[in-house]
């Protein structure tokens, strides 16, 4: 119920403000970020390339002979030809969800929940707040990042990946929700067709279903436990120690369906907010608990609730604000948040590696004859800095502007020195980031062998490791979308990462569908 978890959070002020009318500095932030997935999910869903959809496309054995077929067209034959039973309308709701969800395993880096002892967790508590570890400041599985944040960085957990791909979903009009068993989050369902097809964002793929290319749902995984067993790699495909797929049969006996929702989608003000929104500019910013638990509670044996996960992403941001305030006069905390300075601080500080983030998102990967814009393309390709631009920043004033470096009136010379040496630094940072995201928007244009061509560029730089396991996977993709498949295994067999028993299922699945179609 809503109002446990209001009751719950209460000492947050954006949960105590739930039942008023008057809006927060804070809202800016959730308002953008529904704004950017419901753009994002509209982008992705009526021109994301086809060509993402090449294992898909192989199962149905459906040639894209048109090229001016749209994406939504051919999304749709490919769907109903795997699921025959499907009605137009239907069929398109699962390609969309499929098409999200895609994007989200393409684009957010999976990190591996780190596990920690309870002496660990202790040494990181950042306050002696007494909830849970997100109050403490001590990151955990899911709630270290909102989603607008995850678009920044380009990297989450499987929880994460989950809140991102449900949130589009809702911008939609998708029903969906997290499936958790045994206490831990699972995957995460889409509703449709009263069926709950089920998406593991750990693997990075939707769980193969009884034929070829479905999606399976969550009644064929229960009546069909060889399909769960079908999940566990085999000893030709890897000899590490945790092959075994993470969930059974019988642990599908009792599921909860845990629902998304946030501080600010329950409160009054959103809904008041919705209600008056018109034309082009009304999208979902309110969520009915009531309304979804009634469509997930018709089915046995799952039982929905409202998930606290993004009330716990405040209580842990609301705690790490506290502490980088803290960290200028306390060597100790700053200690414990030295990783958000390493990981996060440059982007905040960095204002164009984060407009060309924000034209990635928004699809803006064409330049207007009359404009003199850069597009995300020309964007990321600019903030691959040199050695030489880099230590040359100083006496640069063209990119001191470009950047926003300026120097003030009551700023000494040490100081601004200072400011330029800080900069100098983020733009080290910047370039480690933006070969791949360079990629990433090639790939999304649908020119994906510019996509492998930067790929390989940057693959086997010492500062491209922190993103090694994207490079690699979206190498393979990029192979695959071009029928190159023998190329392809050979990337997603060679990529060791938190997502390899995905990528050696994938392996398995291409090499069966390619063998049935009688492709190499």
């Amino acid at each position: 119920k809503v109002a446990e978890l209001v009751e719950k959070y209460k000492n947050l002020n954006v949960v105590d403000r739930t039942s008023g009318l008057s809006f927060l500095g804070s809202d800016a932030f959730f308002l953008r970020q529904s704004a950017w997935q419901n753009r994002l999910a509209k982008r992705i869903c009526d021109s994301s390339p086809i060509s993402a959809l090449e294992l898909f496309r192989i199962a149905a054995g459906v040639e894209i002979l048109n090229p001016k077929e749209s994406s939504s067209d051919a999304t749709l034959r490919i769907i109903m030809k795997l699921n025959p039973k499907l009605n137009d309308a239907d069929a398109g709701k699962l390609g969309e969800s499929l098409k999200l969800f895609d994007w989200v395993v393409r684009n957010i880096q999976l990190e591996a929940p780190v596990e920690r002892t309870i002496e660990q967790i202790a040494a990181e508590r950042l306050n002696d707040s007494p909830g849970d570890d997100s109050a403490a400041g001590v990151r955990g599985l899911g709630y270290n990042h909102f989603a607008w944040q995850m678009l920044y960085i380009g990297r989450g957990d499987y929880v994460e990946r989950a809140k991102l791909f449900l949130g589009m979903c809702k911008q939609r009009e998708i029903d969906g929700a997290m499936l958790q068993v045994a206490g831990r989050p699972w995957a995460a369902c889409v509703l449709i067709a009263d069926q709950l097809y089920v998406f593991d964002p750990q693997l990075g793929l939707p769980l193969p279903g009884k034929e070829p290319g479905s999606i399976a749902t969550l009644d064929e995984l229960r009546s069909e436990p060889s399909l769960l067993d079908n999940l566990d790699l085999r000893v030709e495909e890897s000899t590490k120690e945790n092959t075994k797929y993470w969930v059974k049969e019988a642990q599908l006996a009792e599921v909860t369906a845990l629902l998304l929702v946030s501080p600010e989608s329950v409160s009054h003000r959103m809904k008041f907010l919705q209600d008056r929104l018109v034309s082009e500019f009304r999208i979902p910013l309110a969520d009915s608990i009531e309304m979804q638990s009634e469509k997930f509670a018709k089915f046995a044996n799952l039982k929905p609730v409202a998930w606290d996960i993004e009330f716990r992403t405040s209580q842990f941001r609301h705690a790490l604000r506290e502490a980088i305030a803290q960290s200028n006069y306390d060597d100790a905390i700053m200690a414990k948040i030295i990783w958000y300075y390493q990981e996060e601080a440059y982007i905040d500080g960095f204002a164009p590696y984060r407009s060309a983030r924000d034209l990635f998102v928004l699809g803006r990967f064409e330049s207007e004859r009359i404009s003199n814009r850069l597009n995300a393309i020309e964007s990321f390709y600019n903030l691959m800095y040199t050695d030489k631009e880099i230590d040359q920043l100083g006496l640069n004033k063209r990119m001191l502007t470009r950047i926003g470096v300026l120097r003030t009136e009551n700023q000494t010379s040490s100081q601004y020195e200072e400011r330029v040496r800080s900069v100098q630094g983020q733009m080290r940072l910047v370039r480690r980031d933006a070969g791949l995201f360079l990629s990433q928007s090639h790939f999304d244009n649908g020119s994906v062998g510019a996509a492998a061509n930067w790929l390989l560029r940057i693959r086997d730089q010492d500062e491209s490791n922190r993103w090694r396991p994207a490079i690699q996977y979206l190498l393979g993709r990029s192979d695959e979308a071009r029928r190159e498949y023998g190329k392809a295994i050979q990337h997603y067999q060679a990529n060791d990462s938190p997502q390899f028993h995905g990528d050696l299922l994938r392996v398995r699945i291409l090499k069966q569908l390619t063998a049935a179609a009688g492709k190499p």
